[in-house]
């Protein structure tokens, strides 16, 4: 877009406002980004256009201006994949223009099989059939939301999850994402799915110095209860002797540890299991987002493969890297549960990582070294959480702080274990 004027279709829309221009222009930006130079000629008008009928919640089409852009905008308001379109756009900037990037692109594929006809291959008023634009509008919608399932799973539903630096990069990592067929499949498996919603878990520590919360009885004089002051002194020390004395209970607030997920990808782990995993694994992840948790994860089989890791306000590209590393994982290999602990616990250890909540997600029967891994786990301060697939693992319940065993693999399931790390 230019510094030439433009006209659109919208009543209240100021085509010559630096503003208005700016986010037709981000539109546009995004476009090319998609489809490179090859990109079908559009005009900065329809840009415009789209965004706001996308953004504003009751835009109002004038009578006069392009035919093609007036088109559009009827079927965004009027058709029902438009209405549905809308309902996840309006008044949401960054959808909004993911939206009509997407919704432009498709006019894009639309016309790139008769652009060759077209002397100057743009989109003219040749092309308002209204099902074509019912086709686009519906094609629109399809992958939209995909990007807003991908977008509520990533940020949770409130903002701030993770920094973005740039709205544009996020956008198009956002379509890109979505529109991986790995990917595909894992949100509709997801979609059915509704967790609840999270607060911020802490965990209470005693301390002296902490707040008042309650009364117990002992004989810590730091803790005294005031009205224990007023009692006979010899009657005072025969309750200090025998530790009956009123205290005050006396607690800090410590936001929960880190949770580091444990999950087996081997040659068992097929089909369900291993599409079950990777929905709970996300599940962790959405939490430990909204919570400001950090977050390590380690597929394992015969041995540990590679530990990620995300911080407590992660990068944009961390966090879609993470996610794009769980949806491809292939499942192949043996099974060694005792190596992956030991290497776990070995991470908590030199990080000096403590309280920390290790999910474990396997399948595996065969016996662990409970001995050394319960030792690690007192060493961290650390909770281990089983989840055993469709089996069973005496050893690990021995070990385990919570043992839970997915039998279904169902939704009910992926949220009692989500629900169980605090």
């Amino acid at each position: 877009m230019n510094n030439n004027s433009i006209s659109g279709v919208l009543e209240g829309v100021d085509y010559s406002s630096p503003l208005v221009k700016y986010r037709g222009e981000k539109v546009v930006r995004l476009l090319y980004a998609l489809y490179g130079s090859d990109l079908v000629k559009i005009d900065p008008a329809l840009a415009v256009d789209i965004y706001y009928t996308l953004y504003l919640p009751a835009p109002v089409p004038r009578e006069d201006g392009p035919e093609v852009n007036k088109a559009m905008v009827s079927t965004l308001l009027t058709s029902p994949s438009g209405i549905k379109l809308r309902s996840k756009t309006i008044l949401d900037g960054l959808m909004s223009g993911l939206a009509s990037a997407i919704l432009l692109g498709k006019i894009h594929e639309e016309l790139s099989g008769v652009k060759n006809r077209q002397e100057d291959n743009q989109l003219t008023s040749s092309s308002t059939d209204r099902r074509i634009h019912e086709k686009i509008v519906e094609d629109t919608l399809r992958e939209v939301s995909e990007v807003y399932q991908l977008r509520v799973l990533l940020e949770g539903s409130e903002p701030g999850s993770f920094s973005i630096e740039s709205i544009e990069e996020y956008s198009l990592e956002l379509i890109r994402l979505a529109r991986q067929a790995d990917i595909q499949l894992l949100l509709k498996s997801l979609s059915g799915i509704s967790i609840p919603g999270y607060t911020r878990s802490t965990r209470k520590i005693r301390s002296r110095r902490g707040e008042k919360i309650g009364f117990e009885i002992g004989r810590d004089l730091e803790r005294i209860a005031t009205r224990e002051l007023l009692v006979d002194e010899d009657l005072f020390l025969y309750r200090l002797l025998q530790g009956q004395l009123l205290l005050y209970s006396k607690y800090i607030e410590e936001s929960s540890g880190p949770v580091y997920v444990l999950v087996d990808k081997s040659g068992s782990m097929e089909g369900e299991k291993i599409k079950w995993a990777k929905i709970l694994i996300l599940a962790l992840l959405n939490k430990s987002l909204k919570e400001k948790r950090e977050f390590y994860i380690r597929f394992f089989d015969s041995q540990p493969h590679g530990l990620r890791y995300l911080s407590k306000k992660p990068k944009m590209k961390d966090v879609t890297s993470l996610f794009e590393y769980i949806a491809r994982m292939k499942n192949a290999g043996g099974t060694d549960i005792s190596r992956a602990l030991v290497t776990a616990l070995r991470d908590l250890i030199e990080k000096r990582i403590q309280h920390a909540s290790i999910v474990l997600v396997t399948d595996g029967i065969d016996r662990i070294t409970e001995r050394t891994l319960r030792e690690a786990l007192k060493k961290t301060s650390s909770r281990l959480i089983t989840v055993m697939i469709k089996g069973d693992n005496e050893s690990l319940k021995r070990i385990s702080t919570i043992y839970l065993k997915a039998v279904e693999l169902s939704q009910s399931e992926v949220i009692r274990v989500v629900k169980a790390i605090d």
